[in-house]
Protein backbone atom coordinates (compact mmCIF):
# COMPACT_ATOMS: atom_id res chain seq x y z
CA UNK A 1 0.00 0.00 0.00
CA UNK A 2 1.37 3.05 -1.14
CA UNK A 3 1.73 5.77 1.30
CA UNK A 4 0.82 9.47 1.73
CA UNK A 5 1.85 11.96 -1.14
CA UNK A 6 3.83 14.94 -0.05
CA UNK A 7 2.47 18.61 -1.63
CA UNK A 8 4.08 21.87 -1.64
CA UNK A 9 1.32 24.45 -0.35
CA UNK A 10 2.55 28.28 -1.50
CA UNK A 11 -0.04 30.95 -0.81
CA UNK A 12 1.04 34.51 -1.97
CA UNK A 13 0.80 37.66 0.78
CA UNK A 14 0.05 40.67 -1.11
CA UNK A 15 2.37 43.67 -0.81
CA UNK A 16 -1.02 45.64 1.44
CA UNK A 17 -1.95 47.35 4.66
CA UNK A 18 -4.34 45.65 4.53
CA UNK A 19 -1.82 42.29 5.09
CA UNK A 20 -1.89 42.65 9.18
CA UNK A 21 -1.02 39.80 11.42
CA UNK A 22 -1.44 35.91 11.25
CA UNK A 23 -4.06 34.08 8.77
CA UNK A 24 -4.95 31.11 8.85
CA UNK A 25 -5.26 28.85 5.41
CA UNK A 26 -7.02 25.40 5.74
CA UNK A 27 -6.19 22.52 3.44
CA UNK A 28 -9.17 19.91 3.10
CA UNK A 29 -8.75 16.97 0.97
CA UNK A 30 -12.08 17.46 -0.73
CA UNK A 31 -13.09 20.56 -3.69
CA UNK A 32 -15.56 21.75 -1.57
CA UNK A 33 -14.08 22.95 1.50
CA UNK A 34 -16.29 20.74 3.52
CA UNK A 35 -15.79 18.82 7.16
CA UNK A 36 -12.42 19.12 9.39
CA UNK A 37 -9.18 20.14 8.05
CA UNK A 38 -6.01 17.92 7.22
CA UNK A 39 -3.90 20.96 8.35
CA UNK A 40 -4.29 24.31 9.11
CA UNK A 41 -0.95 26.69 7.99
CA UNK A 42 -0.77 29.54 10.23
CA UNK A 43 1.26 32.52 7.89
CA UNK A 44 1.67 35.95 9.52
CA UNK A 45 0.52 38.29 6.79
CA UNK A 46 2.41 40.82 8.42
CA UNK A 47 6.25 39.33 7.96
CA UNK A 48 5.72 38.17 4.63
CA UNK A 49 4.26 41.27 2.25
CA UNK A 50 4.70 40.80 -0.99
CA UNK A 51 6.11 37.43 -1.10
CA UNK A 52 5.63 33.50 -1.13
CA UNK A 53 5.55 31.49 1.78
CA UNK A 54 5.46 27.69 1.13
CA UNK A 55 4.94 24.55 3.43
CA UNK A 56 5.36 20.98 2.59
CA UNK A 57 2.07 18.66 3.87
CA UNK A 58 2.13 15.21 3.62
CA UNK A 59 -1.61 13.89 2.03
CA UNK A 60 -3.56 10.61 2.37
CA UNK A 61 -5.10 11.44 -0.99
CA UNK A 62 -4.19 14.22 -3.41
CA UNK A 63 -7.12 13.73 -5.60
CA UNK A 64 -9.09 16.66 -4.50
CA UNK A 65 -7.14 19.22 -2.41
CA UNK A 66 -9.05 22.53 -1.50
CA UNK A 67 -6.90 25.59 0.35
CA UNK A 68 -9.63 28.46 2.42
CA UNK A 69 -8.57 31.44 4.27
CA UNK A 70 -9.91 31.99 6.94
CA UNK A 71 -10.47 34.68 10.02
CA UNK A 72 -9.82 32.46 12.76
CA UNK A 73 -6.53 33.58 13.40
CA UNK A 74 -5.31 35.71 17.25
CA UNK A 75 -5.87 39.24 17.25
CA UNK A 76 -7.74 41.87 15.87
CA UNK A 77 -6.72 42.50 11.94
CA UNK A 78 -7.29 42.04 8.65
CA UNK A 79 -6.30 39.69 6.20
CA UNK A 80 -5.86 39.77 2.28
CA UNK A 81 -6.05 37.11 0.01
CA UNK A 82 -3.99 36.31 -3.62
CA UNK A 83 -2.81 33.33 -4.91
CA UNK A 84 -2.00 29.56 -4.00
CA UNK A 85 -0.55 26.96 -5.60
CA UNK A 86 -0.75 23.48 -4.85
CA UNK A 87 1.55 20.80 -6.13
CA UNK A 88 2.42 17.58 -5.30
Amino acid sequence: MAGPTRCSVAVHVPDSPHAGGPAVYRLFETDNAVGDSIVDLVIDQFTHRGSWVTHTVAVADATDLTVRLVDTGPGSHTVTVDAVSIAC
